[in-house]
């Protein structure tokens, strides 16, 4: 199962190389909020949305929202969101582990306890 992302964060993290954030994207394709932010870095204590872990680096925290505004959720070489079973995979499920929620929201909560 998987979920897209939208246009606007598409455009972002193609910006965005393995192991970088936000902060590599250019700031005129940058959504307006993030000028804001990078206007001001010190005031938003320099966030790291949108950020793409490397390969080989231990993942972040991955929050319910799952969302890059909240997380470093995209994927390291691919502009895509984290699958579901690649979030298990990075909390430890076996890939045999099977999900009987028939939501994302609900999923993603079992993922997380």
């Amino acid at each position: 199962m998987n979920w897209e992302l939208s246009p606007q964060a598409l455009e972002m993290v193609g910006y965005i190389p393995e192991g970088g954030s936000w902060k590599n994207v250019p700031y005129e394709h940058l959504a307006p909020r993030f000028n804001k932010i990078r206007d001001n870095m010190e005031k938003y204590h320099s966030p790291n949305f949108y950020r793409r872990f490397f390969r080989a680096e231990i993942c972040a925290t991955i929050t319910a929202s799952a969302q890059p505004e909240n997380c470093g959720i995209i994927h390291p070489t691919e502009n895509r969101h984290y699958t579901i079973r690649e979030i298990a995979r990075i909390q430890a499920f076996t890939d045999n582990f099977k999900f009987i929620d028939e939501t994302l929201k609900d999923i993603v909560q079992c993922i997380k306890l």
